[in-house]
C-alpha cells in the first residue's frame, strides 16, 4: 500500500528518454496489489503502448493463475506479464523471457519476509536483476516475529553493494490489525 502511494515520488516513473522500454519487475506479487496499481497508474499517465514498458509481476506457481486473472481484469495485459519466478532458481524465468542479469530499471517488493530464507532470496533476486542505475522499492511490515530477518535483509543488502537512498515509516493495516511499515528505496552503491 505504501508503494502505491509513492508513485509520483518515483524518479523513474516515466518512459526512458533513450527510447528503450522501461523494465519493471515485481517480486512476490501475491494478488498483484502493488504491481497492478503501479501498472494502472502507468497506463493512466502514458497509455498502454507496450513499446514504452515491459513489466513482470511474479510469484509462485500456485499463486500465478489468480495473479494472471487480476492483470486481465485490470486491462493491463498488453504490457504486464504475470508468471512464475522461483527465487531459488530463476533459470526458467530468465530463459522464457530472455532476461539478462541487471535487466530491470525498477524492482518492486512488498511484504517479502515469511521465512528465515526470504532475506537471502530477496537480496539474491535484487542483486541479479537490478540495473546499475536502477531502483528497488521495498516495503516491509514491522512484525516482531520477523525482526531478525529484517536485520539480516539490511545486512545482506549492504554486503551486496546496495545503499538505502530513502526510507521512512508509515502506519497501516493488514490482516492482523494495525502495523507499522518500513518503506525503502534501494540502489547500487
Amino acid at each position: 500500500e505504501i508503494l502505491v502511494e509513492n508513485f509520483n515520488k518515483m524518479p523513474n516513473f516515466k518512459p526512458n528518454q533513450d527510447g528503450r522500454p522501461l523494465n519493471v519487475l515485481e517480486l512476490g506479487a501475491g494478488t498483484g496489489l502493488v504491481g497492478i496499481s503501479w501498472a494502472c497508474k502507468w497506463k493512466e499517465e502514458y497509455g498502454d503502448d507496450n513499446s514504452d514498458i515491459n513489466m513482470y509481476v511474479t510469484d509462485l506457481p500456485e499463486i500465478v493463475e489468480n495473479l494472471k486473472q487480476n492483470v486481465v481484469n485490470n486491462k493491463i495485459d498488453s504490457f504486464v506479464t504475470a508468471d512464475v519466478l522461483d527465487w531459488t532458481n530463476p533459470t526458467d524465468f530468465v530463459e522464457k523471457y530472455n532476461v539478462q542479469d541487471r535487466s530491470f530499471d525498477i524492482i518492486l517488493v512488498a511484504d517479502p519476509i515469511y521465512s528465515p530464507n526470504h532475506p537471502e532470496w530477496v537480496v539474491n533476486m535484487v542483486s541479479k536483476f537490478l540495473k546499475d542505475d536502477g531502483i528497488c522499492y521495498i516495503e516491509i511490515p514491522i512484525r516482531s516475529k520477523y525482526a531478525k530477518e529484517r536485520q539480516i535483509l539490511i545486512e545482506l543488502l549492504n554486503d551486496h553493494g546496495f545503499k538505502i537512498t530513502a526510507d521512512r515509516y508509515d502506519q497501516g493495516m493488514d490482516d492482523w490489525g494495525s502495523v507499522k511499515y518500513l518503506y525503502r528505496e534501494i540502489s547500487r552503491k
